[in-house]
C-alpha cells in the first residue's frame, strides 16, 4: 500500500481472487485506474511454467489488450449481499442432502417417511423419536 501511496495515478492490473475487490478499493480511492481480470483471460497470455514474474507479465499484457472483459469493481454492499446470498444457497442445499441422506438411513432399515422437509425438522429436533421409525 505505500508503493501505490507515494506512486503517480497509474493503471494497475490485477488477477481477480478472493481479496481482489478490496484491495482495488483501497487502490483505487489512492487515485488509481484498477482493472481485474478473470483468472482465464489471463492464463492466455502466460507464456511458459506458472511463477509471479511470469503471471505478473501476463497480466500487464492482459490489461492493455482493447477488447479485454473485466470484473466490475463492487460496492461493499453488493458484495456483502451476494455474500450471503451464496451462504443462504449453500445452507439449502445441505439442508436437501441432509434430509435424503437421512431418509435412505430410514429405507435402509425398512422404514419410510414423507420427502416433506416438515416431517424431517421433526425428527431432527427430535419431536419424532428414531426408534418409532424402526
Amino acid at each position: 500500500m505505500q508503493f501505490f501511496e507515494r506512486a503517480g495515478p497509474a493503471l494497475v492490473g490485477m488477477e481477480a481472487c478472493s481479496g481482489s475487490q478490496w484491495l482495488a478499493r483501497k487502490i483505487a480511492a489512492m487515485g488509481h485506474t484498477v482493472r481485474i481480470i478473470p483468472a482465464q483471460f489471463v492464463k492466455p497470455y502466460v507464456k511458459s511454467n506458472k511463477n509471479d514474474i511470469i503471471d505478473a507479465a501476463a497480466i500487464a499484457e492482459a490489461v492493455t489488450r482493447p477488447t479485454m472483459r473485466f470484473v466490475e469493481l463492487g460496492s461493499p454492499e453488493h458484495i456483502d449481499l451476494q455474500a450471503l446470498h451464496r451462504v443462504r444457497d449453500r445452507m439449502m442445499s445441505q439442508r436437501t442432502c441432509l434430509i435424503n441422506q437421512m431418509r435412505a438411513f430410514a429405507w435402509n432399515m425398512g422404514s419410510l417417511f414423507t420427502r416433506a422437509p416438515a416431517s424431517s425438522r421433526l425428527i431432527c429436533r427430535g419431536f419424532w423419536p428414531i426408534s418409532r421409525m424402526i
